[in-house]
């Protein structure tokens, strides 16, 4: 811009130069004027090269802001954009052989749990625990506080139900029941029932996937459910180092892969439901004994499992625990060793 306003003035010293003296050289006018020219070019050029270093050097510092180059905004603060894709979780197994990888529990907290509780179904939404429980006229689907405890509200199910697994569908809880034959539907925000559906067999556990709902009858199968209609689609048998299973009970889906306990054992089967195999046997044993360490009144198995996608943690619970552990699932040392045998077994 100096070099433009210097050329200007020049430009207009040499104007009124000439309208004062018609005997000014027509040359010498000219020779005023070739600065300008080659002025105003050079000027330019390093303007141009100064603009070009700033948008280098903004755009540098907005893409270690935001790597993705999509300017999500972080609005909760957390340094985690909304739109952040969660932990990806990626089978155990089987390795070359076909065998099942073998997992143990890591513990990484311990939260307080109703120990009146017969855990049936547990998933977790939004930093809150949902839970359905069993029993007949002690069935509910409950809002939990995870770090307390506190049970913020609660739906109790007609006496005559036994509550059993529970999944989260878009707005909807789809809640089964184990031999009344129906499934009931609730509206996520107010938990008022929406509709009661009937299946044929037991319900056991239940998930779902993204795409559609994922059901245990105490067999040895997954049964695939339409999320809106709960009208089956297919079913498909599960496997343990090529060995047929059973009593597969609550279920979490977690990305492509199903996490089941297994019925009065320790253990919960990491299976891919596209072939029924199951990728990974995780030896639960030590939260069972904990768990009974901490325990001041009679308990039941293990059961419940749900999964945190913002930092890949799960969360472990039984029938009638005071406790949920909060682990990660780690390779099991050489001196662990699961019977996969016993899983196959029942």
């Amino acid at each position: 811009m100096a070099d433009e306003e210097a050329g200007r003035t020049l430009d207009d010293g040499s104007g009124r130069a000439a309208s004062q003296s018609e005997e000014t050289d027509a040359a010498a006018s000219s020779q005023r004027a070739k600065p300008w020219r080659a002025t105003l070019p050079i000027g330019l050029l390093v303007f141009a090269v100064a603009a070009a270093l700033v948008w280098f050097l903004v755009d540098s510092i907005g893409s270690e802001r935001d790597p993705a180059g999509d300017g999500a905004e972080q609005a909760d603060g957390s340094g985690v954009a909304d739109d952040a894709p969660d932990v990806v979780v990626t089978p155990s197994g089987p390795d070359e052989a076909g065998r099942a990888a073998r997992l143990v529990p890591e513990i990484i907290a311990e939260h307080p749990h109703d120990a009146t509780a017969f855990t049936q179904g547990l998933l977790l939404h939004d930093g809150l625990l949902y839970e359905s429980t069993g029993l007949r006229g002690r069935s509910s689907l409950r809002e939990v506080e995870l770090t307390t405890g506190n049970i913020r509200r609660a739906e109790r199910l007609d006496d005559s139900f036994f509550g059993e697994g529970l999944a989260l569908a878009g707005e909807s809880f789809w809640q089964l029941t184990w031999q009344s034959g129906v499934a009931i539907r609730y509206d996520r925000a107010s938990f008022g029932r929406i509709e009661i559906v009937r299946y044929e067999g037991e319900g056991w556990g239940l998930c779902h996937d993204g795409e559609r709902l994922i059901m245990s009858d105490g067999s040895g199968s997954l049964f695939f459910r339409d999320p809106d209609t709960f009208a089956l689609e297919g079913e498909i048998a599960v496997t343990v180092n090529g060995e047929p299973t059973e009593r597969l009970n609550e279920l979490e889906c977690v990305g492509s892969l199903v996490y089941a306990n297994v019925w009065q054992t320790n253990n919960i089967l990491e299976i891919d439901p596209g072939t029924g195999v199951a990728a990974a046997v995780i030896d639960a044993s030590a939260l069972t004994a904990r768990a009974v360490e901490l325990a001041t009144a009679d308990m039941d198995v293990l059961n419940g499992i749900a999964w945190d996608p913002a930092d890949g943690d799960f969360y472990v619970t039984g029938k009638l625990w005071p406790v949920i552990f909060e682990v990660d699932f780690r390779p099991a040392g050489p001196e662990s060793n699961p019977d996969a045998g016993g899983a196959a077994d029942g």
